[in-house]
């Protein structure tokens, strides 16, 4: 599969842009559930709550990139990346 130069290059950002914005979610809730076990009256998320916290903060960042680095033009990215199959 030929995928072109920059696109890949985005693609990586997005992928890692999104990740992000999970990994905040994650690294949020396990702050809640240790202040909960140093007996600070803080509410637990249970894993529904949490995914729902993940999905917002992907997209979040999703859409972050997305307005900072907008999809690279096809007409201006001549160089081509063939990927292993």
């Amino acid at each position: 599969m030929k995928l072109r130069r920059r696109t890949r290059v985005w693609l990586k950002g997005l992928a890692g842009g999104t990740l992000g914005g999970v990994g905040t979610a994650i690294t949020s809730w396990l702050s809640l559930a240790f202040t909960g076990s140093l007996g600070s009256p803080m509410a637990q998320l249970t894993f529904g709550q949490l995914a729902v916290v993940m999905v917002a903060g992907g997209i979040a960042s999703f859409v972050a990139y997305l307005s900072k680095s907008p999809l690279p033009d096809p007409k201006d990215d001549t160089n081509f990346h063939t990927l292993p199959k």
